[in-house]
């Protein structure tokens, strides 16, 4: 509305504010992760600027440019609180960016916090100065995170179970819908998840399902339209990409460099974002919108994690740049 007024009530204008916002977003993103690693600026100019998805399903009126907009701006001004730098400043912006998300897409800002908190500890335990208080600080934290997941898991009726059967409930009944509406519409691009499934087990079977929903479907026989063959080709190339990392850096380099505080924030957002838009999507053509946020994350995590040894070698004098600080 806002735009709309400044725009003259233009759609092609209006438009326009629109793609730009999200470029502006992909942009902040982008300057976080050429801080921490300049000499991969060409890679990870491709990895948040010029995903196809990304140029393609963040332009014109829709949800999707704000989200970006205000997830780059999350980014970019809690990265500089980290850093001390500006931090009344940056703390405004990013009220105002989380206060964006809150009333278009609440999910995008709560997966944010939670991988933040993780950035935030990695970063609080490379300050501290003595050798004995920073291992004690962070037993500490990992033991009361540990028995506070335990709990959540064994206890019966606390109130995170309750939520999360809720969220599962209406994701069933969502689906269901779903079918229905494929099914009367002969729509091909429709998928199904197990979700009457309440136990660990059958939990964790869907994080993965939806993990593997979002990052490698649709599949070439479940291709019937343009757009999805443009999907599939995008999912493919994760495909190559995740096992060309896995022969080329090998999983304990790649376990490594998570102890990175950027790339841990990037896996932890990027897996929980994934999971989360797999589950709720119920439509190939839902779901290319749905991950656009985690895309620019997931893919520069991947290409560091590829090309550079920073990470993996520790040098003289390389001790920021190998805690992302």
């Amino acid at each position: 509305g806002v735009i709309g007024i400044l725009c003259f009530g233009t759609y092609l204008h209006i438009a326009l504010v629109f793609s730009l916002l999200s470029f502006w977003g992909t942009w902040m993103i982008f300057l976080v992760f050429y801080e921490k690693f300049p000499h991969l600026k060409k890679y990870l100019s491709f990895t948040t600027l010029f995903i196809p998805s990304i140029i393609v399903w963040t332009t014109a009126i829709h949800k999707e440019p704000l989200c970006i907009f205000g997830l780059g701006l999350c980014f970019y001004s809690f990265n500089n609180v980290l850093k001390g730098k500006k931090i009344f400043r940056n703390i405004i912006l990013f009220s105002s960016a989380a206060l964006l998300l809150l009333n278009v897409k609440d999910y995008i800002l709560y997966v944010f916090l939670i991988a933040a908190c993780f950035w935030a500890f990695k970063t609080f335990i490379h300050n501290l100065r003595s050798p004995l208080i920073k291992s004690g600080v962070k037993w500490f934290i990992n033991l009361t995170f540990l028995a506070a997941v335990i709990y959540l898991f064994v206890s019966d009726n606390n109130f995170v179970q309750d939520a999360f059967t809720s969220y599962l409930t209406k994701a069933e009944n969502l689906q269901n819908v779903m079918v229905n509406v494929n099914r009367d519409y002969n729509s091909g691009s429709g998928y199904e998840l197990p979700t009457n499934d309440f136990s660990t087990l059958g939990i964790l079977q869907s994080f993965l399902l939806s993990l593997n929903v979002s990052l490698f479907r649709p599949y070439i026989w479940e291709c019937n339209n343009p757009l999805m063959l443009l999907s599939f080709i995008e999912g493919f190339a994760t495909t190559l990409f995740v096992i060309f990392l896995l022969f080329k850096a090998g999983v304990v380099k790649i376990f490594k460099s998570f102890q990175h505080p950027l790339l841990q924030f990037s896996l932890i957002f990027s897996l929980l974002m994934a999971a989360l838009v797999g589950f709720i999507s119920f439509n190939f053509g839902t779901l290319v919108r749905y991950k656009t946020p985690f895309e620019p994350f997931f893919y520069s995590m991947l290409v560091i994690m590829a090309f550079d040894k920073l990470p993996f070698v520790k040098k003289p004098g390389m001790e920021n740049k190998l805690t992302g600080i």
